[in-house]
């Protein structure tokens, strides 16, 4: 795996043998960004990625020039993993932190200009989560929520789901608040 753009381009990272969690593949990463990169200006983001995982996409967006990226995940090798390749590729505005997403989202009063997460495909919160983050009005204007999952998920029904878009086996669901 590697860091597709930005500072870090071509940073590569190795996932660790028994590691729970698995990395947003290249292609799906290259395909994600090149609308992200059409709809904003990189600079000066403020990103929430929950259930980071690896970290991919934490550092994408730091090594694009975002301005703040909080990396939450429940388990600590993932958080360590993360804090230490930041440091490594020399992003400083990742913050990696243990925390269980649910209770950021009941707990949180910040505001985020893009949103993404990647739980377990096998999860059943995505739905809970997107009700959660609009009804607190966690999306600053023109924010976007980014939710990776399999193929079984759907959320075309959505108020506020806009486009769904297929890397490979992985899918993004894109919500706004327009």
């Amino acid at each position: 795996m590697r860091v597709i753009g930005g500072s870090a381009k071509g940073r590569k990272f190795t996932v660790p043998k028994g590691f729970d969690s698995s990395p947003t593949t290249d292609y799906a990463k290259e395909g994600l960004f090149n609308i992200l990169e059409h709809k904003f200006n990189m600079f000066n983001l403020r990103v929430l990625d929950l259930c980071c995982g690896t970290g991919s996409m934490s550092y994408e967006f730091a090594s694009r020039g975002a301005e703040e990226v909080l990396a939450l995940d429940k388990n600590p090798k993932c958080v360590k993993y993360v804090a230490q390749n930041a440091e490594l590729f020399r992003l400083d505005q990742i913050t990696a932190r243990r925390m269980d997403v649910n209770a950021y989202l009941k707990n949180t009063n910040h505001t985020w200009d893009v949103i993404v997460a990647d739980p377990p495909f096998d999860a059943d919160v995505l739905n809970k989560w997107v009700e959660t983050i609009f009804k607190k009005n966690m999306l600053n204007e023109g924010g976007m929520l980014i939710f990776e999952h399999d193929e079984f998920k759907t959320f075309s029904n959505h108020e506020h789901f806009n486009e769904s878009r297929k890397y490979g086996h992985v899918h993004f669901s894109f919500f706004t608040l327009d």
